[in-house]
């Protein structure tokens, strides 16, 4: 069922890159004005040391495709496998705009750490090229553009809220020293509601649509007892419980923050670890699940 080593560099890569572009636009979206560009300045670093490892595992990522593609261990690889690797349609282009990406986005960081859009912009950039290298990557004509579409918004979608979800977890944990910050999670979350629903729903229609686009039409039976039919399952149930947990995070621990308690934040921080932990879950399978073919079993 897939290689260990691709899966955990995969995971890294989705997760690095994932968190940057989430982190990144985490101000724009959760955050009032006046406070943003103080946000932006306050994770400089972690957003740089996320874009450090985003470019170490893609460099990673690329020797291990050439060493699966070609079957040799890593170190026996020479530049005519890596150039092979290189020259696939649309990878090469990829890893170019990816490694751009991020080279502007750990430049301005360092020199303009309060600037908004470009750190947003470029992290995008550098999170969109992984629909390259999943099964989008491998289709063909018009349905390859949509199936790449549709994986873009997921990639995107999924970042906003695995960023998000992140952001409070910081945010919660200034609340304890910095009443501040509990007035900047209480607005947050509130202002998260409606970004929440509008990830949700590209999550759900993008994934049906992959899904499909991936299985193709009409459906198959036999392909929904394979390896990446059961971590797709396992995928959609991580995906139900995240839901249940932002469900009763927006309803009855959102609320309960404007009544200042322990008890409050203690629910509320707790609720958001297992979330976010979900989350990472459901990257894992991510990684693993594009290893796979969805007609083998």
């Amino acid at each position: 069922m897939g290689d260990p080593l691709a899966a955990v560099v995969r995971f890294a890569l989705y997760s690095s890159l994932g968190l940057l572009f989430g982190l990144s636009a985490f101000g724009w979206h959760g955050l009032a004005g006046k406070h943003r560009s103080h946000w932006q300045r306050s994770l400089r670093a972690l957003l740089i040391i996320l874009a450090l490892v985003a470019a170490v595992t893609s460099v990673a990522g690329l020797f291990v495709m050439a060493s699966r593609m070609f079957a040799v261990p890593m170190h026996s690889l020479d530049r005519e496998a890596l150039g092979t690797i290189l020259a696939l349609p649309g990878l090469g282009l990829a890893l170019l705009l990816r490694a751009a990406a991020l080279t502007l986005f750990v430049g301005i960081m360092m020199f303009a750490p309060t600037r908004l859009a470009g750190p947003i912009v470029t992290a995008a950039v550098a999170l969109a090229t992984l629909a390259w290298f999943g099964h989008a990557g491998a289709s063909e004509g018009w349905l390859g553009w949509l199936h790449l579409g549709s994986t873009i918004l997921h990639l995107l979608a999924a970042g906003l809220w695995a960023g998000a979800l992140a952001a409070f977890l910081l945010l919660g944990a200034r609340s304890r020293a910095l009443p501040e910050a509990r007035a900047l999670l209480v607005g947050a979350l509130g202002r998260f509601h409606c970004t929440g629903s509008l990830v949700v729903g590209l999550l759900l229609v993008t994934g049906v649509g992959n899904a499909l686009l991936i299985l193709g039409m009409p459906l198959n039976l036999s392909s929904l007892t394979t390896p990446w039919a059961q971590l797709m399952a396992l995928k959609l149930v991580a995906f139900a419980a995240m839901l249940g947990l932002a469900a009763l995070n927006r309803f009855r621990f959102a609320p309960a923050l404007a009544t200042p308690g322990p008890q409050s934040d203690s629910h509320l921080r707790h609720s958001l670890r297992v979330e976010f932990g979900l989350a990472l879950v459901i990257l894992g399978l991510v990684a693993w699940i594009g290893l796979l073919s969805p007609m083998e079993g």
